[in-house]
């Protein structure tokens, strides 16, 4: 292992990355949002890449702390991480100002 290693940070950073999802994914789910509106803000494609990537960054730079691979993981865990949050909070946002989801015409009654 590497001197210089920035492993141990990173392994933090990749644990806060997974509690904010993981918190984000909870409200959602906790306000009753649908599957559609989960969707349809990306966080089901996020959320796992956000965790995954930052995972395996930490990974890559405990064992070589400069490859390029576990930079470009942990940039891309971060944004992800980044996207899930600013949709939530956007979702929270809507929400409060009174826009909801639209009921399926399937579901209305007649």
């Amino acid at each position: 292992m590497s001197g210089d290693a920035p492993g141990g940070a990173v392994t933090v950073l990749a644990a806060v990355g997974t509690a904010v999802v993981t918190a984000c994914a909870l409200s959602l789910v906790l306000r009753g949002r649908s599957l559609d509106v989960v969707s349809g803000l990306w966080i089901t494609l996020n959320a796992p890449v956000g965790v995954l990537a930052l995972w395996i960054a930490a990974l890559v730079l405990q064992r070589r702390a400069r490859h390029a691979v576990g930079r470009t993981m942990l940039a891309m865990g971060i944004v992800s991480v980044l996207h899930v949050v600013a949709a939530t909070w956007a979702d929270v946002a809507l929400v409060a100002s009174g826009h909801r989801e639209r009921i399926p015409s399937s579901q209305r009654a007649a």
